[in-house]
């Protein structure tokens, strides 16, 4: 058996030293990825090994010479085995893209030189243990080169000098270095470093992580739904493209917050911790940047329990810092605010020290409750409702520092009454239309007043886009599409027919627009003296009937189930970036086949199918849609079948509609049948490969 083994190594070291120096000639099948990507796990077994030999060694004079001879020789054989296995599942892994080619080299020769080593140490066991001299020389020459081995391989994985080099402190005074660096260190960098450049991106410098990698710039700042990062973190594990692969250390949902939030804010790696504004959602997080300036309460903590009486998805209350008694109170979603909420949450006023409000339905009454919070120091009341009539309540509050009243239609006589407040150190007042006497009126006050970004009168900057006002694209029946812009004299232009609209000649926005069942908005922001923005696409849905009950027939794939048969008309879209998203229903082996019953006989004048188009993830249009129509109780008979155009090349991931005229009375139940694209055409990267359908709604008028 001994010798069997001995043999293999032999042959394995022989291959190793062939395809080490004739790579350029070999060809690694596919199949074989597996055997190289077994290495990092393999390569730890000598190593153990290794340093067992040393223990062993110097337990020489106390075992007897027999047995220390036969321990000796399996160990060594045993040694010689994992090594040589470890250098050839290297040898594979390297045939790998992304490897920067002069640090791979030096490590791939090195494993190489080291396998032998063992191998011979094994064969010529009697040489190099023939004294006591020899034995310490193979034994630290073999520990030696394995530790240059792991060194080089080290670098590859780690970056440079990982093993050897000093550790690098970087003291993290921005956004980027504090909140995100961090994370793309721990989750990325393993594999997109210098030396080990995946997917051609290299993330070892600021300037690397600028260029991106093959697939282009890592994020679009502003824009979260065209962010590359975003695309492959949010992709199911199961996807090859999903990042980080299975198997690494998964980005966390508040990590995935993180990163969502800093490209949502502008991706921008200048901005200092020191220059966080209230409005950004790092404002609460940088307290923690340093546990020494964590401020000292008096008051006693909450208990976890009592805070989770009050936590939800609309509403989070958190310490401000580890350890600390001190609270933060955010509300999220305006159509979800309720007024009970802030009024329950006096219960909690002793220990809330920052109340955010931004965009959420209240008005001057509001300052009443606020009042409550004694020890609060900082109020975010942007783009609400006040006028500030009521607003001398919060001198009631001894130690506000901050308050955020941007975007509001504040009176200013209101404002003064609480400018003399001793605590007051800064306010913020973009967009709160006062005159500019009023402004210099205020900027004369010892507080830091902040009334925004004011251009030079030589630039010219691009607009922001506008902004959508409804918070769901699924219409009621008697809902409008509103739109809006933060900056003031903003003319918004917009067509309904999908063409792209025009700075000077298209519609402009003037009041609510109506759609009538399923449509496009396509909108744009002009100003004398600005650049147009972006262009953005919006879909909406509408629906004046709703069915009784949806069955589907065929079952969707065990991933991407949603939530039954309720998915189809529960008026919830999905997510069109997180497909995980338990308003997605997703097929790709079976075609999308749903039964739909109404109370009672019923005129249809036409349905649309919302589905998703994201060409990256493969998942496309449907071929075709069939309809087949119920009506006198009679067997479902075939209606109508539509072939869908198909993409000619990949696209804006999004929430798509295909809108279908029906026009017929008395229909029972209606069946619809959708089928997935079979095969990817040829322009696509995943071309013969089967697509995906995936439809989370079907609207009835």
């Amino acid at each position: 058996m001994k010798r069997i083994l001995s043999l293999f190594c032999l042959g394995l070291n022989v291959l190793l030293l062939f395809i080490a120096f004739f790579n350029d000639k070999v060809s690694i099948p596919s199949w074989m990825s597996f055997v190289g990507r077994t290495h990092p796990m393999v390569l730890h077994i000598p190593i153990g090994l290794a340093i067992g030999l040393l223990f062993f060694y110097f337990l020489k004079s106390k075992i007897e010479k027999t047995s220390f001879d036969l321990i000796l020789e399996n160990l060594l054989l045993i040694l010689s085995f994992f090594a040589v296995l470890s250098a050839f599942a290297g040898l594979v892994l390297s045939f790998e893209n992304g490897y920067e080619a002069a640090t791979l080299q030096n490590h791939k020769y090195t494993g190489v030189i080291l396998s032998i080593l063992l191998y011979a140490l094994y064969e010529f066991r009697n040489f190099f243990f023939s004294n006591p001299l020899k034995s310490k020389i193979s034994i630290f020459a073999s520990i030696g080169l394995m530790l240059a081995v792991g060194h080089l391989g080290g670098n590859i994985t780690h970056g440079e000098d990982f093993l050897f080099g000093p550790k690098k402190e970087v003291e993290a005074n921005t956004v980027f270095e504090k909140f995100v660096n961090s994370i793309l260190d721990k989750k990325c960098k393993s594999c997109h470093n210098s030396q080990k450049a995946k997917g051609k991106l290299d993330m070892s410098t600021i300037e690397k992580i600028k260029i991106g990698g093959k697939n282009g710039k890592l994020w679009v700042g502003g824009d979260t739904l065209n962010s590359h990062l975003l695309k492959r973190a949010y992709l199911d594990l199961e996807d090859k493209k999903h990042m980080p692969p299975k198997g690494k250390p998964q980005l966390t949902e508040i990590e995935l917050n993180v990163l969502k939030n800093w490209i949502k804010e502008g991706a921008n790696y200048e901005t200092k911790l020191s220059d966080i504004k209230p409005n950004s959602f790092f404002y609460t997080l940088k307290g923690e940047t340093k546990s020494e300036n964590v401020k000292v309460y008096n008051f006693s903590a909450v208990s976890e329990g009592q805070l989770e009486k009050y936590n939800s998805p609309f509403c989070t209350i958190a310490p401000i810092a580890s350890g600390s008694p001190a609270l933060k109170v955010n509300f999220f979603v305006s159509s979800k605010f309720d007024p009970k909420t802030l009024q329950d949450l006096s219960n909690l006023s002793e220990q809330i020290v920052s109340l955010n409000l931004s965009k959420m339905p209240v008005d001057d009454g509001v300052f009443s409750e606020i009042a409550k919070f004694k020890n609060l120091e900082y109020l975010n009341l942007n783009q609400t409702n006040i006028t500030g009539k009521g607003i001398e309540q919060l001198k009631s509050c001894k130690n506000l520092e901050g308050l955020a009243l941007a975007n509001t239609k504040l009176n200013f006589g209101e404002l003064k009454k609480v400018l003399s407040m001793p605590s007051l150190k800064k306010v913020f007042l973009w967009e709160t239309h006062f005159n500019p006497a009023q402004q210099a009126e205020l900027k004369k006050s010892k507080m830091d007043i902040e009334f925004g970004y004011v251009p030079d009168e030589s630039e010219i900057l691009k607009l922001n886009a506008p902004i959508l006002v409804n918070e769901s694209s699924v219409l009621d029946k008697n809902a409008k599409v509103q739109f809006k812009h933060s900056l003031q004299n903003v003319e918004i232009r917009y067509t309904l027919d999908g063409s792209v609209p025009d700075s000077s000649k298209s519609l402009i926005y003037k009041e609510p627009l109506s759609i009538k069942n399923y449509g496009q908005v396509s909108v744009l922001a002009t100003k004398e003296g600005w650049l147009a923005s972006n262009v953005k696409n919006y879909y909406f849905f509408k629906s004046d009937i709703k069915a009784k009950t949806a069955q589907l027939n065929l079952p969707a794939d065990p991933k991407y189930v949603g939530n039954g048969n309720e998915t189809l008309i529960d008026g919830k879209q999905g997510d069109p970036i997180n497909f995980k998203d338990k308003n997605w229903l997703g097929f790709r082996e079976n075609n999308f086949e749903g039964e739909f019953v109404f109370e009672k006989p019923t005129k249809i004048n036409g349905l649309t199918l919302s589905y998703a188009e994201k060409t990256d993830a493969y998942i496309m249009p449907p071929v075709s849609v069939d309809i087949w129509v119920k009506i006198g109780g009679k067997p479902f008979e075939h209606f109508k079948k539509i072939d869908v155009p198909q993409l000619t090349k990949l696209t804006i991931s999004g929430t798509k509609g295909l809108d279908v005229k029906i026009d017929k009375e008395n229909i029972e139940a209606l069946k619809i049948v959708a089928s997935p694209l079979k095969k990817l055409p040829n322009w696509h990267p995943g071309k013969g490969d089967k697509g995906w359908l995936f439809v989370d709604e079907v609207f009835f008028y």
